[in-house]
């Protein structure tokens, strides 16, 4: 059987590129040296810079749902206005 800490690894790496492009774009940073900050800073602040990203994506995705295809739609614009 194999171990599942590959993978592990993949989800953390994917969810500080994620959190780090959000928040360089929020506060007009380089990505690099976002990435850089999140990687050197200690371990536990920057899980909860992540959890707290990732679970403010959830909400809003939710909140979104809640109204509807509309609401979906406006979500996902923003997304990607976001991340282009």
């Amino acid at each position: 059987m194999k171990s599942p800490r590959p993978h592990i690894n993949t989800l953390q790496k994917t969810c500080f590129i994620v959190t780090s492009y959000i928040s360089s774009r929020v506060l007009r940073r380089d990505v690099k040296a976002e990435l850089h900050r999140l990687e050197t800073q200690p371990k536990h602040r920057s899980y909860a810079e992540m959890v707290l990203t990732i679970a403010v994506l959830f909400s809003l995705a939710l909140l979104a749902a809640s109204f509807g295809w509309i609401g979906l739609g406006l979500y996902f614009a923003a997304v990607v206005a976001l991340f282009h």
